[in-house]
């Protein structure tokens, strides 16, 4: 079973102003003595599912036709559910008295987040599709697992309308690939990397009837290490 912290969850995306892990997606649902505390922003948003037999439960993100790996979660506590696809995951707890006794199915809603500092829209006038203020924000990257990650490597989603990123706040860029992505390292358990990103006022944006709802995160990021 993988532990909260070990897989695709060990590199943190954080907002440094409060010092949290910055949210993707709303979840709004679960089966019974369950709590979804996060999800992955790589879930996307839509209606996901979590069965569970007894006390072991799956996670089958939006769009999925299969589950991932079952969980048993009796001993209560922090759990992390993987999609097929591994970087689809959420993080739940669960309270054992109040697991089902049988097999229980539920429909698990995520919904954009927005006002998250890396959303689409954020500060987008959905009239003139303008970028009306000029922003500068200092977000961190963070190894949150008991292991070294190697080679971190970190660039936006194409869709990020030329929005740039440093790790120094100087010499930004726009890498649009994971083969010219920004290169963190390596990070040993616990460090924390700077990662800025601008956009700029006399940005326009495309004509589109509203931002796209389905590219939450600009920011993406990858690293080695973790099996």
């Amino acid at each position: 079973m993988a532990q909260p912290s070990t897989r695709a969850d060990a590199l943190q995306l954080r907002d440094v102003t409060t010092d949290t892990e910055i949210v993707n997606l709303t979840a709004v649902g679960a089966v019974s003595g369950t709590v979804v505390t996060f999800a992955a922003g790589t879930n996307g948003p839509g209606a996901g599912r979590l069965k569970a037999e007894g006390s072991v439960v799956a996670w089958r993100p939006p769009g999925a036709s299969d589950y991932g790996p079952p969980v048993d979660v009796a001993a209560g506590g922090s759990f992390l559910l993987e999609g097929g696809d591994p970087a689809k995951f959420v993080r739940l707890t669960s309270t054992p008295a109040w697991l089902p006794a049988g097999a229980e199915t539920a429909r698990v809603l995520l919904a954009d987040r927005y006002d998250n500092y890396v959303a689409v829209g954020d500060n987008i006038d959905h009239g003139t599709h303008a970028v009306f203020t000029s922003i500068k924000r200092q977000l961190q990257l963070k190894n949150i697992s008991p292991q070294k990650l190697y080679d971190v490597r970190v660039w936006l989603d194409p869709t990020a309308y030329k929005a740039e990123i440093s790790l120094t706040d100087s010499g930004y860029s726009s890498p649009t690939t994971e083969a010219a992505a920004l290169q963190v390292g390596d990070m040993v358990p616990g460090a924390t990397q700077s990662l800025w990103v601008q956009v700029s006022a006399a940005l326009i944006i495309p004509p589109l009837d509203d931002p796209d709802p389905e590219v939450l995160n600009w920011i993406h990021a990858r690293f080695d290490g973790l099996t």
